[in-house]
């Protein structure tokens, strides 16, 4: 049995983890209005920059460490919201 199996970078899918979480999070809170002065073009600009370029370099650098699955879960396309 092999002991010695790599899971990919953890700090790099700490990162994207912690991306794909702020991601649906700042939508629904911009959306609720729970927030006073937060909007819903404020939630669609975080999930712009915190969705898309933070999980493609995190997924960019996943496929770089060689794990492929974590990879493609963090640079795979995304839906627009």
């Amino acid at each position: 049995m092999d002991h010695d199996v790599s899971a990919g970078s953890t700090s790099t899918a700490a990162l994207g983890h912690l991306a794909l979480g702020l991601t649906p999070l700042g939508f629904g809170i911009g959306h609720t209005g729970v927030v006073d002065g937060v909007t819903a073009a404020d939630a669609v600009t975080l999930a712009l920059y915190v969705g898309g370029i933070a999980l493609f370099v995190a997924g960019l650098l996943e496929f770089r460490a060689g794990s492929g699955f974590t990879g493609t879960a963090f640079a795979g396309p995304r839906a627009v919201p």
